[in-house]
């Protein structure tokens, strides 16, 4: 398969390219910031932030895949709170929610801020219960909850959700071996996208507002027309 040699080639070339730009200071860079936003006491939010003191943390720098196959721990409670797909896909692909359907304890949940018709699918796909995360302050929906108990879903999709989840936007990232770049995942990702017989989203979000104006418009009439009944009566 022309297509798959040609992943595996570019895969390879970016992966030397890859190792040879990273860097420790890097690293050091991305935990400083951490310590800085929520530890230090020179940035003032942290005051107000959580008391990371009353926490054992164990912390790992290393690619999360790689961390979470090693890991055998169960968890109750996880916050995938990962750079954007398109940035980081291989954060976000199938293989990876399997990798943390694994993990995850049988009563517990996990947390992200993205609302994306992929992630969702991802996260079905993956074997889990999929909702919304609703923000009472806010006032709007602002992320999603993937859990194993479907009891702890206040807030289900809806029937735009599920349907946008089965439009070309729902087509989720692969990555069989937890392994791959995130460069290879995209390309992977855009070829399987280019050749999709599914509807595009575009498409669909058309139909689906021109449908339900149709539906609005005559639940008007026709209470415009129970009352005119009503009145000559």
């Amino acid at each position: 398969d022309l297509t798959e040699q040609r992943l595996a080639v570019r895969e390879e070339v970016l992966k030397t390219k890859y190792d040879k730009c990273i860097r420790s200071y890097e690293k050091m860079s991305f935990l400083h910031n951490i310590y800085y936003l929520n530890i230090s006491i020179r940035y003032k939010k942290a005051l107000k932030a959580l008391k990371i003191g009353a926490f054992d943390i164990d912390y790992a720098c290393d690619d999360a895949r790689k961390v979470i196959k090693e890991d055998n721990k169960s968890y109750q409670l996880i916050f995938l709170d990962a750079f954007t797909p398109v940035k980081c896909p291989c954060l976000w692909s199938v293989d990876f929610f399997k990798l943390l359907y694994q993990r995850l304890d049988d009563n517990g949940r996990i947390l992200t801020y993205s609302n994306s018709a992929q992630v969702r699918n991802a996260f079905q796909a993956a074997g889990f219960y999929v909702g919304k995360i609703f923000n009472e302050r806010a006032g709007k929906f602002t992320g999603t909850i993937a859990v194993k108990n479907s009891s702890f879903i206040y807030y289900p999709l809806s029937e735009y959700d599920l349907s946008l989840m089965k439009t070309r936007t729902g087509i989720f990232y692969r990555d069989e071996n937890l392994n791959a770049l995130n460069e290879a995942i995209i390309e992977r990702h855009k070829i399987e996208v280019e050749n999709s017989p599914l509807i595009s989203s575009s498409k669909f979000i058309k139909e689906y507002r021109k449908e339900h104006q149709n539906v609005c418009l005559f639940t008007h009439l026709r209470a415009h027309e129970t009352k005119a009944n009503l009145v000559c009566r």
